[in-house]
């Protein structure tokens, strides 16, 4: 019998398996921290907007509700995801449910944020020239 996660996978799966596992672990936590990174509100910037060469993203659309929603799920899909990594070094629970709920619940958030940004994008790129702040068309046209 192991005694944790990483014995349990490398001994029933292989290096290839477990290299697989870890692959998984760590997209779970990259997923998270690129939810909360793209919830993350944008700051002001000092100075002239010509001096600003790097185009600026759209603001997400989403309601305060929605966006408190995904940061609470990307938050404590992160938490969970932390106290199964230190699970995972006292009991051998690899193929229990708990990790790939977490895996699952973190990823959907990180795709729900991905897919709002591709259609605020598409939103922008569609819109009149009209509607295009003046600064953004200096630093196109420039």
């Amino acid at each position: 019998m192991t005694h944790n996660v990483w014995l349990q996978v490398a001994a029933e799966l292989g290096i290839f398996g477990l290299l697989t596992f870890a692959f998984l672990v760590i997209r779970a936590f990259t997923s998270n921290l690129a939810a909360m990174r793209l919830l993350r509100r944008r700051r002001k910037r000092a100075g002239p907007a010509h001096l600003n060469t790097r185009a600026e993203d759209p603001e997400l659309p989403l309601t305060e509700v929605e966006r408190r929603t995904l940061d609470l799920n990307a938050k404590g899909m992160f938490a969970a995801m932390v106290g199964w990594a230190v699970c995972s070094l006292f009991a051998s629970v690899a193929f229990n449910w708990t990790f790939y709920y977490v895996l699952a619940l973190g990823v959907a958030g990180r795709e729900i944020l991905i897919g709002r940004r591709a259609a605020a994008r598409a939103a922008e790129a569609a819109a009149p020239i009209a509607t295009v702040p003046a600064n953004r068309l200096i630093r196109v046209h420039a």
